[in-house]
């Protein structure tokens, strides 16, 4: 049968079977360029249906809200493996934290640190003065050729000597720096000058050696000794590394005026010398280098105070304090649009970076406090000069932060020895005096 109508807008004949319907192809849906009735103006085509755009945009859509739960997922578990190792430390009554390392309070009168200061404001040194320190330090041969430049320098400090003197008397040190983020920042002013004063003390213990004021050099020698462990009660690396070189000038000065060092002897009517050291300053000086609780406390203390700043520059940029560039820069500025968008991403990864630091800091406090240089060794971590290229890539923070802490402690154990051999110089110059000669072997 046939049929003429529109059917959809067909123009043309519709054939119906009774097993099929067939279009002719005069239907608007396919013509390109028909007119519509009764307007002349073409008709636009039906588009296409993008069908695998669409696909494209609900894969990534789901790509998307994955990536953004593991993002959550990740940085739930790199905070919480952070806060534990953060928690098991504290747990351990360890500093962690800026303000953990505040001296406790102490008056005015009990703190060593203010007298130390006014002694090294009252040095009386003009320029060509302090040039001569920086050359005669250490140089023994040299000072004993310029006694006669090095008495009037000694004689117009005798004011800072005294002072440096009571200070020794004094246990409690503050000197008056606290410790706050960005803990790196932390201003050492002083140290330059305890570097000054230290050789200063040397080359003042040696002059009294070698004008055979016996007596005067070693109790130079305990002042120094004194000052150099006052130094180390900064929190930090390079004061610890400061008041090693400090007292390596003492260990030093030993060294050289042991060989002629006049002490009273056991009976004193046998020495009539006013000049020579009492034995019981002597004996002072050995407890002092033999003692080394002040020493080994101030480098784990050191140690703690470096893993403490490495938290704290990784928790400035995970709380939004300071950007990513911050780590190169040393600005820690507030960060800009970009580095937000950027630390989202990657704050799991200073996490556990922060993680890996604190660590790696860990061990070394544990290095620090064993008793000698081989059982420390056993302890160490790699460097991280060996650190693989991946471990670079996801160390921002503590392949910055973390530097070469095997030497120091190498440093601190060798000054350790070296104070013990200087104890050991003392002693056998004791028996030495007492028996008219040298021990035969280290028992007597």
């Amino acid at each position: 049968m046939i049929e003429s109508k529109t059917a959809r807008g067909c123009r043309g004949p519709v054939i119906h079977r009774s097993d099929y319907v067939a279009e002719l192809p005069t239907c608007e849906s396919a013509t390109h360029a028909s007119e519509p009735a009764g307007t002349g103006k073409p008709v636009s085509p039906v588009p296409p249906r993008y069908w695998w755009l669409k696909r494209i945009v609900i894969v990534s859509v789901a790509f998307l809200i994955v990536l953004i739960g593991v993002r959550l997922w990740w940085g739930w578990e790199a905070n919480r493996r952070l806060q534990a190792e953060i928690d098991r430390i504290i747990a351990a009554g360890e500093p962690i934290y800026p303000a953990d390392f505040d001296p406790p309070p102490m008056r005015p009168e009990e703190n060593a640190a203010k007298l130390y200061l006014d002694a090294e404001a009252a040095l009386n040194l003009n320029p060509t003065q302090g040039d001569f320190v920086n050359q005669l330090a250490s140089e023994y041969a040299e000072i004993r050729k310029r006694l006669d430049e090095v008495e009037p320098f000694v004689l117009a400090n005798a004011e800072a000597f005294q002072l440096v003197r009571r200070a020794g008397e004094l246990k409690k040190v503050d000197w008056g720096g606290r410790v706050r983020s960005p803990a790196i920042n932390f201003l050492l002013p002083n140290l330059s000058m305890h570097r000054h004063m230290s050789k200063i003390l040397s080359i003042t213990a040696t002059y009294h050696a070698e004008r055979g004021n016996d007596a005067e050099a070693v109790t130079t020698l305990i002042d120094a000794s004194r000052f150099s462990e006052a130094i180390d009660h900064e929190p930090f690396l390079i004061t610890h590394l400061v008041a090693i070189a400090c007292r390596a000038l003492v260990v030093h000065d030993i060294e050289h005026i042991v060989p002629t060092l006049a002490i009273t002897s056991k009976t004193r009517e046998r020495d009539g010398s006013s000049t020579a050291a009492p034995r019981e300053l002597v004996f002072t000086l050995i407890t002092e280098l033999l003692d080394d609780t002040s020493l080994q406390a101030a480098l784990v203390r050191a140690m703690q105070a470096d893993r403490m700043i490495l938290l704290d520059m990784a928790q400035m940029i995970i709380r939004g304090d300071a950007g990513i560039g911050s780590l190169a820069s040393w600005t820690f500025a507030p960060p800009s649009l970009l580095e937000r968008v950027l630390a989202f991403p990657l704050t799991p990864m200073i996490e556990l970076d922060a993680l890996v630091g604190i660590r790696f800091g860990s061990a070394f406090v544990d290095g620090a406090g064993k008793p000698n240089w081989p059982s420390a060794l056993t302890t160490l971590p790699p460097e991280p000069s060996d650190w693989s290229p991946l471990e670079r890539l996801t160390r921002p923070v503590s392949g910055i932060v973390i530097s070469s802490l095997g030497r120091a402690v190498f440093l601190h154990f060798r000054l350790l020895a070296e104070m013990r051999m200087a104890a050991i110089a003392l002693a056998i110059r004791l028996y030495e005096v007492d028996h008219g000669r040298r021990p035969d072997a280290l028992a007597e």
